[in-house]
């Protein structure tokens, strides 16, 4: 379902793409803090699990997000409901609408040929 232009199910869905490849990043820097405290690299050691500590932060910052977001999804339905409802509603008035002219096309179109049948039975 879309409201204001987004689709709310993809939506939800990107903010956790952001979060897998978030996460993928953490575990690379876990591994390399290893590698460079197992080196004897005090200094890149810190930061990398520093930096590891910031990419919870976000990661926990993306949850908070999709909840808030859901939330305000959740507080919108009836609107969004409304909306959408109105949205279906005009466009099966407007197919009714066609349908409803082409048959009338279509009956104008036919009126010439029942005449030219009746003429070729009253021929016979």
């Amino acid at each position: 379902m879309c409201t204001n232009g987004i689709n709310t199910g993809q939506f939800s869905q990107m903010i956790d793409q952001i979060d897998d490849h978030i996460k993928l990043e953490r575990r690379w820097a876990h591994m390399l803090a290893h590698q460079a405290g197992d080196a004897g690299f005090a200094q890149t050691n810190e930061k990398l699990h520093n930096v590891q500590a910031l990419l919870d932060d976000v990661r926990a910052m993306l949850d908070e997000a999709k909840e808030n977001y859901l939330t305000e999804v959740d507080n919108d339905a009836a609107e969004i409901q409304e909306a959408y409802q109105q949205t279906m509603n005009s466009g099966f008035k407007g197919m009714s609408l066609f349908v409803a002219a082409c048959s009338i096309v279509g009956l104008v179109l036919l009126v010439p040929y029942k005449d030219k049948k009746r003429l070729a039975q009253s021929g016979e």
